[in-house]
């Protein structure tokens, strides 16, 4: 959860949140957060169209984007599996056109 990918000269935004942690879950039940993407200054603006779980365990969903100072501020939604019970840790990955950035997410479901 410490280790970041190191910016490319073509990225857009940075996201310093390099995991989140989510805590219990009810089964067949979500969590919301938000995730702040910070503009790289002079670049082009590449806006956020995604997220996306990389795990079983969970489903990630983007509910919105908007911008707001240097940035845009991004809503997400996580649902544990119906049939999971137990840890959550996994990796959903934000997404816009030309960049992506993986959050590790960590709860449980019970």
């Amino acid at each position: 959860c410490t280790a970041r990918e190191r910016p490319k000269p073509t990225d857009s935004w940075l996201i310093q949140d390099k995991c989140m942690l989510v805590g219990g879950i009810q089964p067949g039940t979500s969590t919301e957060f938000e995730v702040l993407a910070t503009w790289f200054p002079k670049r082009t603006h590449d806006p956020i169209r995604s997220v996306i779980s990389e795990s079983k365990q969970f489903t990630a969903e983007l509910l919105s984007a908007e911008m707001v100072d240097d940035g845009m501020m991004c809503r997400v939604r996580v649902t544990p599996t119906a049939d999971y019970r137990g840890l959550i840790y996994g990796i959903m990955r934000v997404h816009s056109s030309n960049q992506s950035f993986p959050i590790m997410i960590i709860g449980s479901s019970r």
